[in-house]
């Protein structure tokens, strides 16, 4: 992988991508979105910013973005769902636990959540939307729980008992803890793998190279959002 997998223009992306960046301001974490283009012609970034925070930004290149090898057919099939998406503006719970039989209503946009599950967050958002759109871009199964996650995940609860979430969806995420995460430069660097689903080794490494590329481009300042 290099820096020829990252773009960071509209022009870059034929019909959706998957977007990474860092946030504008502390902890300056990493963040991830789908980019689709409008029938209109326009590029834009769909993502979940905090619990019920759905946003919708133009895309200005801000955030590098990953075009990942699907079938142009199927990026149009995503590309319509996140119009969709937007046009609902459903308000999703914000969780740590991917809940892997989540998916989007593709006729209303209305999102559906598995008993199990307590909400999605911006890399579990990117996730569901693609395989909503019968795309996986990762194989869940072989994914690792890593012990420094714990630490973001409490720093997250923390967040969300300070920004709106009832007692009870509190200590529902706080349940989480712990869990595996995929972290937004592991869905984004799903999208670097010519054949998916990409597995865990595969998405960490690519990851990491994300991040280093990321953090040495001077488009790496971005508009931000609450953390994630």
């Amino acid at each position: 992988m290099g820096i020829d997998h990252l773009k960071f223009s509209g022009d870059d992306v034929p019909h959706v991508a998957i977007a990474i960046g860092r946030t504008a301001s502390e902890p300056y974490n990493t963040h991830t979105g789908v980019v689709y283009r409008n029938l209109d012609g326009t590029v834009s970034m769909l993502h979940l910013g905090w619990h019920h925070r759905l946003l919708n930004w133009p895309y200005d290149g801000t955030y590098a973005c990953v075009v990942p090898n699907i079938e142009p057919e199927r990026a149009r099939i995503v590309a319509g769902l996140c119009r969709t998406i937007w046009r609902r503006r459903p308000k999703i719970p914000y969780s740590l636990r991917l809940d892997v039989h989540a998916r989007f209503r593709a006729a209303t946009g209305d999102v559906v959540l598995s008993k199990e599950g307590n909400g999605l967050n911006c890399s579990n958002f990117v996730l569901i939307v693609f395989l909503t759109s019968g795309i996986s871009l990762i194989d869940f199964t072989t994914w690792q729980e890593r012990a420094e996650d714990a630490d973001w995940h409490r720093y997250l609860v923390q967040q969300l008992e300070g920004h709106g979430a009832s007692p009870e969806h509190v200590e529902a995420v706080r349940s989480e803890i712990g869990c595996a995460r995929v972290r937004p430069e592991e869905t984004a660097g799903a999208g670097i793998e010519d054949f998916l689903p990409a597995n865990f080794e595969q998405c960490a490494r690519n990851g990491r190279e994300i991040v280093t590329i990321l953090d040495a481009h001077s488009h790496n300042e971005n508009k931000g959002s609450l953390p994630l």
